[in-house]
């Protein structure tokens, strides 16, 4: 009887305790899987944002055009500004101050697209900080979960443009 009641005891004590580390379990995947997700998001996000950006800088301010592209840009960005707010919400310290840099990034972008029209390369040489601010931010996500480093590098030289037409240049020629 007294044997009995010891594993009764012993298999209620399993059951409490493999209840409780599921819990523990369930709760850091779901955690982990909804930055997951917040990060993802908002790395979508900020790819449509800088395009209607892009877009809305290829255009002479104040006319129609550049009208319709603002308000694109700023249709985007509600979806932006949600995707930041999840991820202030769910991300990490580290993260969240990395987000904050590349909004701060995103409103200048926008504020000079909308103020003058921008060749290609005055385009590139404006985004740069952004995307140094998106490369930031990645590392910051890396190393959230764990991730070894490496070096991310998402900005192209001036150079890049010039060796990319040589090839063109020399078929043209040849």
């Amino acid at each position: 009887m007294e044997a009995a009641v010891i594993a009764a005891a012993a298999g209620l004590l399993g059951l409490l305790l493999g209840r409780f580390w599921d819990r523990i379990s369930e709760s850091s995947a779901w955690r982990r899987d909804t930055r997951v997700r917040c990060y993802e998001d908002l790395a979508g996000s900020y790819y449509q944002v800088r395009d209607a950006i892009r877009a809305l800088s290829a255009l002479e301010p104040a006319s129609p055009e550049s009208d319709l592209a603002v308000s694109r840009v700023l249709e985007l960005g509600a979806k932006w500004e949600r995707d930041i707010v999840a991820v202030w919400l769910h991300g990490s310290e580290s993260v969240t101050r990395a987000v904050k840099e590349l909004d701060n990034q995103i409103t200048r972008l926008f504020v000079e697209a909308s103020a003058a029209r921008l060749t290609l390369e005055q385009w590139r040489q404006q985004r740069a900080e952004a995307e140094a601010a998106l490369e930031a931010l990645i590392s910051a996500i890396r190393h959230e979960f764990g991730l070894p480093e490496f070096p991310i590098r998402l900005r192209l030289d001036s150079g890049f443009a010039a060796d990319a037409e040589e090839p063109e240049a020399r078929t043209a020629s040849a």
